[in-house]
């Protein structure tokens, strides 16, 4: 993102409208990008939507 738009909430906004459509959805999110990982981590409300591994699967 270009430095002009940190910190004007641009990337809160796209988290949240993401979030509310996987919710919406009824889909669970694999948070990858740091960003959003972080957001959500900072959102409690949110951490719900957190995909959880429940496979048993080992080497």
């Amino acid at each position: 993102m270009s430095p002009e738009y940190e910190g004007r909430g641009v990337g809160a906004a796209l988290a949240r409208a993401a979030l509310d459509e996987a919710r919406t959805a009824n889909l669970r999110v694999l948070a990858t990008c740091p960003f959003i990982a972080g957001w959500i981590a900072r959102h409690p409300e949110y951490q719900d939507l957190l995909y959880q591994s429940r496979s048993r699967v080992s080497d």
